[in-house]
């Protein structure tokens, strides 16, 4: 033992612990006026204890009390190799008040698309209500978000902007609490849903055709079916979706990526995007991709 009363040296062969029958080790040592600063090591500083990934750890400190007897546990040797949990449990410690008690909830990543929903990265509820997913430790070595399902479910911050997929530092520990602020597909009661009015379609535009509103908000998917403008009989379509929808790009298609809108001259167009705070968003289509 190496500490404030012997000027921590670490081979003192005045503190070392003797060893029962039992295969504990133990020290006595004289109380004194001023507190117990120490560390335990096997002769050296190479040599001192850490916690259970080698980790070095701070001085232990105690100042003398009623107790006569302190119980320690080592864990770890400076100088041994780390021992890290080859598994790691994932535990959603909030979800958002809204969160339907049926869906099932899903770590989507770079190890697979969104929509697959494989099982193995399904999280499971337990009786106390939280959620839990435990996994190899190197499969997290990545970015990662918590959603029901689908890119349009994923999880969003309090203000319904997209956060940056999550990254798992590889450290000692073996659990990591999640928070999930809001979903990207629920609306809250008091969330400004506006009208995306297009008064004007190319002259062709075929009749038949359905027109798409797509963004990062569903994953740029051309043909979401939940995101299709309802016609008025009139040359204009409309439909209502949150107002954040539209803060963060997006484009209008009849369905796939060869008939998106395009400029007056029939060339590409950047994303649109609209800061403003309207009611009714009104906006039309000089021409289509095909």
């Amino acid at each position: 033992m190496a500490g404030n009363f012997n000027d921590w040296n670490p081979g003192d062969d005045g503190f070392i612990f003797r060893r029962d029958a039992k295969g504990k080790y133990m020290i006595s040592l004289p109380r004194k006026k001023y507190g117990l600063s120490f560390k335990i090591t096997r002769g050296s500083w190479w040599t001192e204890f850490t916690d259970k990934c080698g980790h070095k750890m701070n001085n232990q400190e105690y100042n003398y009390d009623e107790i006569d007897t302190l119980y320690l546990k080592i864990e770890n040797w400076l100088d041994l190799p780390k021992h890290y949990s080859q598994d790691l449990t994932l535990v959603i410690n909030q979800l958002p008040k809204n969160t339907p008690g049926t869906d099932v909830l899903y770590l989507i990543g770079h190890e697979f698309p969104f929509g697959n929903k494989p099982e193995k990265y399904a999280f499971t509820q337990q009786e106390n209500g939280l959620h839990t997913l435990t996994m190899r430790r190197k499969t997290l070595d990545g970015f990662y978000v918590v959603c029901r399902g689908t890119h349009r479910s994923q999880e969003v911050d309090e203000g319904g902007r997209y956060i940056f997929p999550r990254h798992f530092v590889q450290e000692c520990s073996d659990t990591v609490f999640l928070n999930v602020a809001k979903w990207n597909d629920l609306f809250e009661p008091d969330e400004k849903i506006v009208t995306v009015l297009l008064e004007q379609l190319p002259k062709r535009t075929p009749e038949k055709d359905n027109i798409y509103i797509t963004g990062k908000f569903n994953g740029w998917d051309p043909g979401d079916a939940n995101y299709i403008l309802k016609r008025d009989g009139k040359g204009a379509c409309s439909i209502q979706i949150p107002l954040r929808y539209l803060r963060s790009g997006f484009k209008f298609t009849r369905g796939d990526w060869n008939t998106v809108e395009g400029n007056f001259f029939g060339g590409f167009v950047e994303n649109r995007t609209y800061t403003g705070n309207e009611n009714v968003v009104k906006l039309k289509i000089e021409s289509w991709g095909d």
